[in-house]
């Protein structure tokens, strides 16, 4: 029995949409953009909030349990193709809450989908193998990210 996912099943965890300027967890956000492991795959350029706020085909959410901030999802919808990225705090991580959030966006809680795309560090052993046992198959690899499809 996997107690970590039954306990993350169990958690109240909630959505929420960013609203960008009065947002009060903007700065952490930002902040969170800024740390080196994240630049080096994404530069926060100063419309990326507007991208994901003001784009129809994206869905960024705010991750909370009990009102605190443990993460964020942010969704992009390509026809029947969706691309995800997702990140908790490190010390909210390997609390299953990753687990959570997959089992809901592969539940199609947030969108309907018929592939799920998303690349990950290639030194992220812990998320390779979550991804890899959530039913995800490896599908390429470029540079230091490696990708993953799940087939409905």
């Amino acid at each position: 029995i996997n107690f970590l996912l039954i306990e993350a099943l169990l958690m109240e965890l909630n959505y929420y949409p960013i609203k960008y300027k009065n947002d009060n967890d903007l700065e952490e956000l930002i902040k969170y953009h800024n740390l080196p492991e994240k630049k080096k795959y994404i530069s926060l350029s100063g419309n990326f909030f507007d991208y994901v706020i003001n784009n129809k085909n994206v869905f960024y959410l705010k991750i909370k349990i009990y009102n605190d901030l443990v993460g964020e999802l942010q969704i992009e919808k390509d026809t029947e193709i969706i691309y995800i990225a997702l990140w908790i705090k490190p010390k909210k991580q390997k609390q299953g809450i990753t687990s959570r959030v997959l089992i809901d966006v592969l539940n199609e809680k947030f969108v309907k989908f018929n592939k799920v795309i998303v690349s990950i560090d290639k030194d992220n052993q812990t998320s390779l193998a979550l991804f890899t046992k959530i039913g995800f198959k490896h599908t390429k690899q470029e540079d230091e990210l490696i990708y993953f499809e799940y087939k409905k």
